[in-house]
């Protein structure tokens, strides 16, 4: 198994996220943050859609600031009047808020943009900051497999953020992750926890998810395994020698204190649930209707 290298996740910093009813406060940011980078994690994603979180990780990022790796995404956007000038702009908002000289990685983060007709545009645009050096890598985030092949025959990308859990299994079939890491520097893993749903048992979980009978089928799996749902989560995602980087979310400094002991102690899950399923009214959370 390659050694993988864990991305903090910071989608819930400064606002509410998954299905967490209050939003991660700043102070217990800064707990996990320093926590973070005592245990090497240098990598941090976010993004302007996520609300104030750009600006509220630059506040902490302080003298660690020449070793932070960060990860930000392109504000979905319908229309730009002067593709190189907004874009540029976005950019450098970004790097101000956050407090560093550049960005390892600019993902997309509404696929269309790199589908529809000023897709060409867009992607000059991001060509250009990555000369100038504001920008190391061109990444897109995507929903779908459909997405991805459509972009990656058209555009040279540096780094891909894709789904991957117990549930969602769409970009592990047909050996497509190794037809991915062909083309792209870095594969960057995101939703191993399927916002919080997959640690959460019957009683936790809003009645909502009753009505998918795979989640009836997972939580038979551990109540007769006795296995932990995070130790297998985390190990399901890891053992992907294609994936480089893993995006962990968090809601407090205890909860990666555990998931970074399952991984220094070599927690070892060697078989994992057949848990496979195609919906995406499940699979994307954007379609949840909670």
């Amino acid at each position: 198994m390659k050694k993988k290298k864990k991305i903090l996740g910071c989608a819930n910093v400064g606002k509410k996220y998954g299905l967490r009813k209050k939003n991660l406060k700043i102070k217990e940011f800064e707990k996990i943050f320093k926590f973070g980078i005592k245990n090497n994690i240098y990598y941090f994603d976010t993004a302007v859609d996520y609300g104030k979180s750009e600006k509220l990780l630059g506040n902490v990022i302080g003298n660690y600031r020449k070793n932070i790796k960060i990860i930000t995404k392109l504000p979905k956007r319908k229309k730009f009047n002067n593709f190189d000038q907004e874009i540029q702009d976005q950019v450098l908002k970004s790097i101000k808020r956050l407090g560093v000289k550049s960005l390892y990685t600019l993902h997309i983060h509404e696929p269309n943009m790199l589908l529809k007709k000023d897709r060409f545009k867009i992607y000059n645009s991001l060509l250009k900051l990555k000369k100038r050096n504001l920008i190391k890598n061109i990444g897109v985030s995507v929903y779908t497999v459909a997405e991805l092949k459509k972009i990656l025959k058209m555009f040279k990308i540096d780094v891909v953020q894709i789904p991957i859990n117990l549930l969602d299994n769409r970009f592990i079939k047909n050996n497509f992750l190794k037809k991915i890491k062909s083309k792209v520097k870095e594969i960057h893993a995101r939703s191993i926890f399927l916002k919080g749903l997959l640690l959460k048992d019957k009683i936790s979980r809003p009645k909502y998810f009753d009505r998918w009978p795979i989640l009836r089928k997972m939580d038979n799996y551990f109540n007769q395994r006795k296995v932990s749902r995070l130790a297998t989560c985390i190990n399901f995602v890891f053992s992907f020698d294609e994936i480089d980087k893993v995006i962990i979310g968090v809601s407090s400094k205890s909860q990666l204190s555990k998931i970074l002991k399952i991984q220094k102690k070599a927690e070892k899950v060697n078989t994992f649930p057949n848990l496979n399923v195609a919906d995406n009214r499940l699979l994307i959370p954007k379609y949840w209707k909670i």
